[in-house]
């Protein structure tokens, strides 16, 4: 990749594009004034786009900060490229406090904990002017540049930042890269898309007559423009080969031009002195920016600057003259093409021999390649080397790069396929999955393998086809434990077993590969031995119940060595903590999803951070932390939004809707759950995670008082077919939704044997202590025994409280009390239990169970009306979004900790409070504060992700 900026680039003639500079400077007038634009400039190669946005940059880049990258098609397995290449020219001082772009994003990171400390560079940048990033040929970006760019984009809000990237249309989108960044820049709310075409006959006259200093007759204009499509580059080329005389001497039919873009280009090559054509091939081959002193070395010419020459003046080079080692580059990719087609065979391997021990290590291999003739087995080795050495650091696909070029080296057949197959192997089990794709057709035509089964198995289940793909994944599994250098094949078809065993709630034939697996000879404790015994304890937990699933955990990844690991893989933490949510310990739950979080946010670790968040979602739900649980599943959403991980979307989404739905915000809360629902109505049945919409579904219809809606969608769900204690899990879940449903519906029967279990359940679960006593009171109320009633009430309520009470249940508990005082005439005793019931619902910012909690209270006599401008009234007029900055600047966040905490910058964190201090009334963060003692957010701690 280049690190090229707007000042070093060469300035060509340029004409036209009035409209398309003026969009451009439109969208900086937005941007300055804090309304963030995403501009995509599209067009067929050679058209003019790089020279449109190098135009409109040189006109505004004296008052703005820009930050540039151009993508390269050999470079795409180059983790986070492009993002190396945007932070590069920011001074490493201002880099200090990213851990993650200091040096480099490191090969292997999260993309959005990449993007959130990007965000947090940009908020930083943008302070006295606005943040230009520019990203030509996207359309060869690296997959993690991508998604951490997606992430940045898609939390923008109040930020002076302007993001254009320039994209090549027209020619196969393999990877779908354009097309994910054409997706990408609509669903920014300002974003525009830019089509740059061919030039008019007027502005092919201009253009003309720059270069070649004389005007040019409107008929040959013309024919020009219907030759060339109005194409700059092909105009360009043709102007500098062909005479004015020769132009205009016959109709283009006549004229003495070759027809393509190519020919052009090769006839124009041919035209140059030895000495030029020469330097021209070897900066096409070298195909990065190096000084013109080595190029020429390469290139075998005895005056480098001289050669130079007439490349320039033909626009085939690029140079920095301003540098002290006046760099050079290619013009043009399309130009490098030509050049290099051009090439005889042994020139091009002769000159590739030559860059390889000039360049960097990583590029030399390239070189190497390239000018390998023939089978090189010693090369090929060397390559296989590499990538066992850049696996753990650069990722599966820099390996699989290596690996694919080494199996077009090795001598044998066997070999080829062996290499080949490792490399498919690696992409599936670094979830590359979409880079498999390609290699298909060759992977079938490979020779019966443990290996090929690994990549076609995992492939199958990959897809969704599990029945297809298990039996492949159990060959590759029986044959690699024979062979101790093939243990780890057996571990990875383990993986893969096992993960989607648990996925389809199939949890013997988990364990059993999970078992296998953690028996074999040097397995590392790495990625996948992490994965096996997190999935291994899952599988206990289905069959025998959370606690199963805990002593598994304990036994093999002890929580001490886990938190003392410092940098290591966050999923022992991050399975643990699951595990404690189905256990109900949700304050344990907590503390080891914020340790895992923390370890993530440090090393830039992907492993299952959007599942942390789940989780985490969960436990502060449950707790009552309501604010925090809106911060944790926006970060689990856009974590799974800007990820290609699509099997976490569906249960992303359904959770993402649980706090709407206990504030009333009944828009947003069934917007998430159709999204969610969609999504998991495509899983295997017997997948666990299949009951969620169901259960969230009851608790919309309760948060709306309507027990019926809640029955039917309880009912539905009880009638999926279902493999295994798969419900059980979910059980302190949708049990105690159920059993008010029924009540409520007048089935007592039902009813009390659902209280049974559920009262059975609360003895391991002490967070189901309050709901089992409140239920147990309503059952006795709907059955005409008030002493019952009272008595299970009063039972309830004089519990002392444990870490995990959850305050809606105390509230519905503390409601229910008072209105039965209420009608037993008890009003002093019934206004105060009603009083805390308000209290708790107006913390929690419950509307819709604070309304009806108002409403039953003014119909037993007993008004508890809340002042008009009592906090729950003043927090209506908030945003969700503006609820939790509120909340977290009331409770001593600074601004960057909260844009930190919640994906958004410092910018945006000021708009909102702006917002906040309008609505409310307020001129400080004091007044804030005081506002929220009140009660106008809820009583919650919000963690700091610590080791």
């Amino acid at each position: 990749m280049s690190d090229a900026t707007p000042e070093s680039e060469d300035t060509r003639v340029f004409v036209g594009r009035a409209e398309q500079l003026a969009r451009l400077a439109q969208c900086l007038t937005e941007a300055r004034a804090g309304r963030p634009q995403a501009v995509l400039v599209e067009g067929i190669a050679g058209v003019g786009k790089s020279a449109l946005v190098h135009r409109w940059l040189t006109d505004c880049r004296e008052d703005a900060v820009v930050l540039r990258a151009i993508c390269d098609e050999a470079e795409q397995d180059l983790w986070f490229g492009v993002i190396g290449q945007l932070i590069a020219k920011v001074q490493e001082n201002e880099r200090e406090c990213f851990p993650l772009l200091k040096f480099g994003p490191p090969a292997g990171a999260d993309p959005p904990q990449v993007g959130a400390q990007l965000l947090a560079l940009l908020d930083q940048l943008q302070s006295s002017e606005p943040v230009l990033l520019v990203i030509d040929d996207v359309q060869w970006a690296d997959d993690p540049s991508l998604k951490a760019l997606s992430f940045v984009l898609r939390r923008l809000e109040a930020d002076a930042v302007m993001t254009v990237q320039i994209a090549r249309c027209g020619e196969p989108d393999d990877a779908g890269v354009l097309e994910r960044t054409r997706r990408l820049v609509r669903s920014v709310p300002d974003s525009v898309r830019l089509e740059v075409g061919g030039l008019d006959t007027k502005e092919v006259e201009q253009l003309a007559q720059g270069l070649t200093g004389e005007p040019m007759e409107e008929r040959v204009a013309a024919q020009l423009r219907m030759y060339t499509q109005g194409n700059p580059l092909y105009l360009q080329t043709l102007l500098s080969d062909v005479s004015s005389e020769d132009l205009r001497a016959a109709e283009h039919e006549g004229w003495p031009v070759p027809h393509s873009l190519a020919q052009a280009m090769r006839r124009q090559l041919s035209g140059l002195p030895d000495q030029a054509r020469r330097l021209v091939e070897a900066t096409a081959v070298v195909d990065e920016r190096l000084p013109l002193g080595l190029v020429g070395r390469i290139a075998g010419v005895t005056d480098a600057v001289v050669a130079a020459e007439s490349a320039l003046a033909g626009g085939l080079l690029q140079w920095w003259p301003q540098e002290p080692a006046t760099p050079v580059a290619i013009g043009h990719t399309l130009q490098r093409d030509a050049v290099i087609a051009a090439m005889a065979p042994s020139r091009r391997c002769e000159l590739h021999a030559r860059a390889a021990e000039v360049v960097g290590r990583a590029a030399a291999f390239r070189h190497r390649v390239a000018a390998a003739v023939g089978p090189d087995p010693p090369l090929a080795a060397e390559l296989e080397a590499e990538a066992e050495q850049v696996l753990p650091s650069s990722g599966a696909q820099r390996a699989a790069t290596l690996l694919l070029w080494a199996a077009d080296l090795a001598g044998e057949r066997d070999e080829y396929e062996r290499l080949l197959l490792t490399a498919a192997a690696h992409l599936m089990s670094f979830d590359r999955a979409v880079l498999v794709q390609p290699l298909l057709e060759a992977v079938r035509g490979c020779a019966p393998s443990p290996l090929r089964d690994l990549v076609l198995g995992s492939w199958a289940c990959f897809r969704g086809d599990v029945a297809s793909g298990h039996p492949l994944l159990m060959n590759a599994m029986d044959a690699a434990e024979q062979q101790e250098k093939d243990h780890w094949i057996a571990a990875v078809a383990a993986r893969w077993l096992a993960s989607t065993s648990v996925m389809q709630s199939d949890a013997a034939p988990a364990v059993m590969a999970c078992r296998r697996a953690l028996a074999l000879k040097g397995l590392k404790s790495d990625g996948v031995r992490d994965r096996i015994v997190g999935d291994l304890a899952l599988s206990r937990c289905m069959i025998d119940g959370p606690r199963a699933g805990l002593r598994e955990l304990e036994l093999l990844a002890p929580a001490s060595e886990a938190v003392r690991a410092g940098g290591a893989d966050p999923s022992p933490l991050i399975f643990r903590g699951a595990i404690h949510t189905y256990n109900g310990d949700l304050r344990t739950s907590m503390d080891c999803l914020t340790t895992a979080l923390g370890m993530a946010e440090r090393t830039g670790r992907p492993v299952l951070t959007e599942w942390a968040h789940l989780f985490m979602t969960v436990d502060c739900y449950w707790t009552g932390e309501w604010n925090e649980a809106a911060v944790h599943s926006e970060q689990m959403v856009t974590i799974v939004e800007s990820g290609d991980r699509t099997w976490p979307y569906g249960p992303a989404y359904v959770i993402a809707a649980w706090v709407p739905i206990g504030r009333g915000n009944w828009q947003r809360a069934e917007k998430y759950l159709l999204r969610g629902e969609k999504s998991l109505h495509n899983t295997p049945p017997g997948w666990c995670w299949a009951t969620l919409p169901a259960i969230t579904k009851a608790m919309l219809a309760q948060a709306r008082g309507d027990p019926t809606a809640m029955l039917s969608a309880l009912e539905d769900m009880l009638r999926m077919p279902r493999q295994g204690p798969n419900f059980a899990l979910f059980a302190p879940w949708w049990k105690p939704l159920y059993v008010e449903a029924l009540i409520a519906t007048d089935r007592l029967d039902r009813a009390e044997r659902g209280l049974a279990e559920l009262q059975e359940l609360s003895v391991d679960m002490p967070f189901l202590e309050t709901v089992t006593f409140w239920l147990a009171g309503q059952h006795a109320e709907a059955s005409g025994d008030a002493r019952r009633a009272a008595a299970s009430y009063e039972e309830g309520l004089a519990r002392p409280h444990v870490p995990d009470t959850v305050p809606l249940h105390q509230a519905r508990l503390e409601q229910a009390y008072g209105l039965m005082l209420a009608r037993d005439a008890e009003s002093r005793r019934a206004e105060d239990w009603l009083r805390r019931a308000n209290d708790r619902f107006n913390s929690l910012g419950a509307r819709p169970f604070l309304d009806r909690c108002q409403e039953a209270s003014n119909r037993s006599g007993v008004a508890h009306t809340p002042h008009p401008q009592s906090a729950i009234h003043r927090l209506r007029r908030l945003t969700d979004r503006e609820r939790v900055v509120a909340d977290l600047a009331a409770r001593g966040f600074t601004n960057n900790e909260i844009a930190s905490k919640i994906f958004i910058s410092g910018k945006t964190v000021e708009y909102h409070l702006g917002n906040v201090y309008q609505k409310l009334g307020l001129r400080s963060r004091r007044q804030l504060r005081d506002v929220t003692q009140s009660g106008i957010t809820s009583t919650t701690r919000f963690r700091r992700h610590e080791a």
